[in-house]
């Protein structure tokens, strides 16, 4: 990110913040109240900035690191005093890909109302990181009866191994694994069918992840 100022040394130029929004799905603007505050390494935020100068580079790093959500627009959001201007970060050419649809916008009041969206002068920030993989919960997400059949459908993960287990009591006995239950992970949802289950004795049934 580049900030310009005077080059007199106008002493209004003083001082730029950084934060984080979520995108508001519903009008395309930055959500006013997700606002995640980021540090400058080995400063403050917001920083000072010299009274004389033409343009100063400045980098962010968060004092703790932070996750963003994959397929998730994110607003950078630059709080500036009067008499700076904040330009195009890294590059003069407009963003690319699905962040051309945002363009940038302003807020005169701290970010309770946002302006409308210019997408012909759109800015764009430069935000490294380090890729996250998120793993899903193995979560049961349907429990279906289908005659004298029970159909369980859960949540897997590529790579794991999945089987159906059961006792007679939910407060005590060990659990069993059922016999021919089981089922390698995908990556999406994943169905066992127990034949029979409901003409049979009460039972409780759990899904584990097995080796």
């Amino acid at each position: 990110m580049l900030v310009s100022g005077d080059n007199n040394g106008d002493p209004r130029i003083r001082s730029v913040g950084l934060q984080i929004y979520s995108n508001d799905p519903a009008t395309g603007k930055p959500l006013a109240d997700t606002g995640i505050i980021m540090n400058l390494f080995g400063a403050t935020n917001p920083i000072t900035l010299p009274i004389s100068f033409i343009q100063a580079p400045i980098t962010w790093i968060p004092a703790t690191p932070f996750m963003l959500e994959p397929d998730t627009c994110y607003w950078a959001v630059l709080s500036v005093e009067s008499g700076a201007t904040v330009g195009e970060s890294a590059s003069f050419s407009l963003p690319t890909g699905a962040a051309t649809a945002y363009g940038r916008t302003s807020s005169a009041d701290a970010g309770v109302t946002w302006g409308t969206p210019d997408t012909g002068s759109n800015r764009k920030m430069l935000i490294t990181g380090i890729p996250v993989s998120i793993v899903p919960d193995l979560s049961i997400t349907a429990v279906e009866r289908i005659g004298d059949d029970l159909r369980l459908s859960f949540t897997t993960v590529a790579g794991n191994n999945y089987a159906l287990q059961s006792r007679a009591d939910l407060a005590s006995g060990d659990w069993v694994t059922v016999p021919g239950v089981s089922a390698a992970g995908t990556g999406s949802t994943v169905q066992f069918t127990l034949s029979n289950a409901f003409a049979q004795p009460q039972q409780f049934y759990r899904v584990k992840i097995v080796p």
